[in-house]
């Protein structure tokens, strides 16, 4: 549950990587390990984020489709080019969330509005770049 986030003794010290793949480590997790601000943009992150395991090709339009895949959930990757990278996680019920560095998990954009689909959602000013499935197999670093 995002309350679970919401703790002193998590909520500084996940990032929003460690909220969407919903794997407390306790250190700020990092797409692929290592991380620069130059390598923030869509086609570096995709890579990053599929080498620790989570898997492309998530069609928000046919989940049936996806229910192949192995127990999980979807997530969405956006950036700031060349400056930052930023994740949410799709809930049970199909609305959205994300948690902001150190910041407290929300279901709330940077407008103060739900978040139903991340690729319209106010995450000024980051931009979405796909969705991904999270599995069991996933390792973040």
């Amino acid at each position: 549950p995002l309350s679970s986030w919401n703790v002193p003794e998590v909520q500084p010290y996940n990032n929003c990587y460690n909220y969407a793949t919903d794997i407390k480590t306790n250190h700020w997790g990092n797409p692929g390990g290592s991380l620069t601000a130059a390598d923030c943009y869509c086609g570096y992150l995709n890579s990053a984020v599929s080498s620790d395991g989570l898997q492309p090709g998530v069609d928000l339009n046919d989940l049936c489709h996806t229910s192949g895949l192995p127990e999980g959930h979807v997530v969405a990757v956006l950036v700031w080019p060349y400056t930052d990278f930023h994740l949410a996680r799709m809930q049970a019920d199909g609305t959205w969330s994300h948690k902001g560095g150190g910041d407290p998990a929300t279901t709330l954009d940077e407008s103060g509005m739900p978040i139903t689909d991340p690729r319209t959602a106010n995450f000024s000013p980051y931009g979405f770049c796909g969705f991904y499935w999270v599995g069991p197999n996933v390792r973040i670093r």
